[in-house]
């Protein structure tokens, strides 16, 4: 219990204490002045307006990491023309939050590997376990907590429960899976989110949750090219089902796609799994991260998309919105768009689902209205 105890005492630190959580927008005299920070809009509004005074290269920043390294965690770009500040996307959140500890003591909990949790069949386990993540995620973010060693301060977007089938016991990865029947897995994988995803009085996400690793990832070796080949009952009946229940019954904020690829299609630039969960599943807001360099690989055994331009433009078209740990988005999209390859309103869209993401935890409103700082 002391590490619960902890993470309240840290939330309430958060409240206690009015300094600007980590990437808090519409602060700055250049945000002020600009109409995406009138808090009288709604958020739709406000995103658009956003939009319509953003470049197109300053759009691309939203997609990709803006000095043209490679990173996971991505983080977007700074907009400092209309005070629009960088947002790190990767929260690693399947057995705790992924930070560096703010004190001697003052650590994020970690919790027992998702298949214990899972054999425990208890519901109940399962939502605490994302309400304590979420406590500590936002204490995290307004006490000025960092990921990756102390270089990047932490974010509100958890990526984690993993919920992929545990196919195989050689599987590289199964301690970060529930198990392997897709009915418990989606069971679990929706309790988590509803523990994490709680809406304050005023609408706002506590933090985002996003699923991973969109879809039939079971295999550790050549896992950056490799084609599964499924049929349509076996994807519909084991690797499918799960999320479908995690977002219909969680309302999920998105999934990180899979290195693989399903019946010929990489699973990063594949428009039945986006259509899935944005149309079928009831989500059109899900955003949609590649895995780290999963946008490079396209380009590669066993797609060999080229060049660069047309790999990125299939990419957005068919609904992956950032790209992380590669950077084809950020050094090649504005020519992309200025050859006529790609419609800079399928680069608007993608930037746009960034946006409401980071809109719904708060983060471009008064911080003393959200949640975890009243």
């Amino acid at each position: 219990m002391k590490l619960f105890h902890l993470s309240l005492c840290l939330g309430m630190l958060a409240r206690s204490t009015l300094a600007l959580p980590n990437y808090q927008g519409c602060m700055t005299p250049e945000a002020k002045s600009r109409p995406y920070c009138n808090e009288s809009l709604s958020f739709n509004e406000r995103i658009e307006l956003l939009l319509d005074d953003m470049s197109i290269q300053e759009q691309v920043l939203l997609l990709s990491n803006d000095n043209g390294t490679l990173n996971c965690n991505m983080p977007s770009g700074n907009v400092s023309r209309i005070g629009l500040p960088r947002y790190t996307w990767l929260m690693e959140t399947n057995s705790g939050v992924h930070s560096v500890c703010l004190g001697d003591g003052k650590c994020a909990t970690i919790f027992p590997s998702p298949m214990a949790m899972a054999a425990s069949f208890n519901r109940s386990l399962w939502r605490a376990k994302g309400d304590v993540i979420s406590t500590e995620m936002r204490a995290l973010s307004n006490n000025g907590g960092y990921i990756d060693r102390g270089t990047l301060p932490s974010g509100l977007s958890g990526f984690g429960p993993n919920i992929n089938i545990l196919r195989d016991p050689r599987f590289g990865r199964a301690s970060e899976l529930p198990g392997e029947d897709p009915f418990l897995n989606g069971a679990y994988a929706a309790e988590y989110v509803k523990g994490m995803q709680q809406v304050d009085e005023n609408g706002y996400h506590k933090m985002n949750s996003y699923l991973k690793h969109f879809t039939a990832y079971s295999r550790e070796f050549q896992r950056q090219h490799s084609n599964a080949v499924i049929s349509t009952f076996d994807l519909y009946d084991t690797y499918l089902p799960h999320y479908e229940r995690t977002f219909k019954k969680a309302n999920a904020s998105g999934v990180m796609c899979s290195y693989n690829g399903i019946n010929g299609t990489p699973n990063c630039a594949s428009k039945f799994l986006t259509d899935l969960m944005r149309k079928t599943w009831g989500q059109p807001d899900a955003l949609t991260m590649s895995d780290c360099g999963a946008i490079r690989d396209v380009t590669k055994l066993p797609w060999f998309w080229a060049p660069d331009e047309v790999a990125l433009t299939r990419v957005l078209e068919n609904g992956t919105d950032i790209e992380a740990g590669s950077t084809i988005i950020v050094r090649n999209a504005k020519n992309a768009i200025e050859h006529g390859v790609l419609k800079a309103s399928t680069l608007r869209a993608a930037a746009r689902r960034t946006l409401v993401q980071r809109f719904r935890v708060g983060l471009f409103d008064d911080p003393k209205k959200v949640m975890a700082r009243m």
